[in-house]
């Protein structure tokens, strides 16, 4: 079975989805499914960024019989993996998406960052080179989130970012995602974008070609239409390239069938 390992329910402050809406849309598409709510100790609103953690795995261990796995988001920063990690360290977690959120320090979410003027080019020499010294300094996650988020939020009518154009900062990521025995997240939330699945083909062919061999698929759903969409595609995607989807289980890397 293959794993939608990256999904929000209500327990992140940015869904209102309930885990039996998530579970019902994975469901239906034959697909396994990992929760994987929000924590972020360093970040740019008042919302609140941290999930209730305690709540979330009280409540939802109910859910567990019927096969759902339980995992956390946790924002990647140099200043708060003490935290972090202890935060990681819950016997109750499955798995832990390490992501990175910011570039200069704020976070690219927000139109505000973006109209500072900074460069796409900027933005993202920032951000791959936070995500290899993260990767290096944080030992507590599992898999590397959405790689591409910057062109996830930039409002240029080109955000298209291209393997070719920063090799050598993504193959710094790679490299220190393999000394440190993580793999990597394929997030599925672009796919429907002109060019993004061939741009993400050869981001990950990259990981592929420096020895990466495993990846998380998540389609970084927070409502039920959008639980397992393009994970298919994904997990095709990675196959071609040679690498095999994966889930954890009590941080248990498992090999999807």
């Amino acid at each position: 079975m293959i794993f939608d390992t990256h999904v929000h329910t209500r327990y992140s402050a940015d869904s209102r989805m309930e885990p039996e809406e998530a579970m019902a849309a994975a469901s239906k598409l034959g697909l396994g499914l990992c929760l994987s709510e929000h924590v972020d100790y360093e970040c740019d609103t008042d919302d609140v960024c941290v999930a209730d953690i305690g709540g979330y795995f009280r409540e939802y261990a109910a859910h567990r019989p019927s096969g759902l796995l339980l995992g956390l988001e946790i924002g990647l920063t140099v200043n708060t993996r003490a935290i972090a990690r202890k935060t990681a360290s819950d016997p109750r977690l499955d798995f832990c998406i390490g992501s990175v959120h910011l570039s200069f320090g704020h976070d690219i979410f927000y139109p505000s960052f973006w109209s500072q003027g900074i460069s796409l080019e900027e933005v993202v020499g920032n951000y791959l080179k936070y995500n290899a010294i993260v990767t290096d300094k944080c030992d507590f996650f599992d898999s590397l989130g959405h790689i591409d988020y910057p062109s996830r939020y930039c409002p240029l009518p080109d955000k298209s970012i291209k393997y070719g154009a920063y090799k050598r900062l993504y193959d710094e990521v790679f490299t220190a995602l393999l000394d440190r025995g993580k793999v990597i997240e394929i997030n599925t939330r672009r796919f429907g974008e002109p060019n993004a699945q061939q741009n993400l083909y050869e981001i990950y062919e990259g990981y592929h070609k420096l020895g990466g061999r495993y990846v998380t698929l998540g389609s970084d759903a927070h409502y039920a239409a959008r639980v397992g969409s393009g994970v298919d595609a994904a997990a095709r995607m990675a196959v071609k390239i040679g690498l095999k989807p994966v889930h954890f289980v009590q941080r248990e890397m498992i090999v999807d069938a």
